[in-house]
């Protein structure tokens, strides 16, 4: 792991942590847990090292992903908007921004917003490209941005990450009456043995609803 121009090891990092809860290496150690799935240890990291400094906006956005695991939606949208106001050039945060907003079925304007503003900062992602594409968001008047059109190839919103594919979007999805988006996210937890009877059960349930 890097900062500046300095190389850390693990235990180098978690020393300085230990010494300084208000180091600056924080949200690499916390981040380094939430990639090997250590998510408690993760969280406890960054909600300390955010304690001691509040405005640490790396450690903000790795707060964010750890909410988005705990199915935490709304605080990790919070979150994010504040990484993106304070850091606008942080491309990760703005493009998981946009999604969560596209999930949440937040207002075209605002998706319509920070879309703009992502495309006019990075102009060549191509991650940004492609959901103008997807989702057919052209400019705030057409029809077609007005409908946010799903590709019907893959109308899935949650591919971005299969760790939102939970059973509480699941149920965000139908309350919402999003049935193929919900089946979407049946498919992906399906991968999981242990959600193939619920699975199982919510699909059914869906073709009923769709018969009618």
């Amino acid at each position: 792991m890097k900062i500046g121009n300095k190389h850390f090891n693990l235990r180098e990092l978690e020393n300085l942590f230990a010494e300084n809860f208000s180091s600056p290496v924080f949200p690499i150690l916390a981040d380094f847990y939430l990639n090997t799935s250590q998510i408690d240890k993760a969280c406890k990291v960054v909600k300390i090292g955010l304690l001691n400094v509040p405005d640490n906006y790396l450690g903000q956005y790795v707060l964010a992903k750890i909410h988005i695991i705990n199915d935490d939606f709304i605080q990790a949208e919070k979150l994010l908007i504040n990484v993106v106001k304070y850091q606008s050039f942080h491309q990760e945060a703005i493009v998981t921004l946009i999604k969560l907003f596209l999930l949440l079925d937040r207002s075209k304007n605002k998706i319509f917003k920070y879309l703009t503003i992502a495309t006019q900062r990075f102009p060549e992602n191509l991650e940004i490209k492609k959901m103008k594409v997807k989702y057919k968001i052209l400019d705030s008047n057409s029809k077609s941005f007005n409908k946010i059109i799903l590709n019907k190839k893959n109308n899935s919103l949650i591919k971005f990450n299969n760790k939102l594919a939970t059973k509480s979007m699941y149920g965000v999805l139908i309350n919402q009456k999003k049935y193929n988006e919900a089946l979407a996210v049946l498919d992906v937890m399906s991968k999981n043995k242990k959600n193939q009877t619920f699975v199982r059960k919510e699909k059914k349930k869906i073709s009923k609803i769709k018969v009618r």
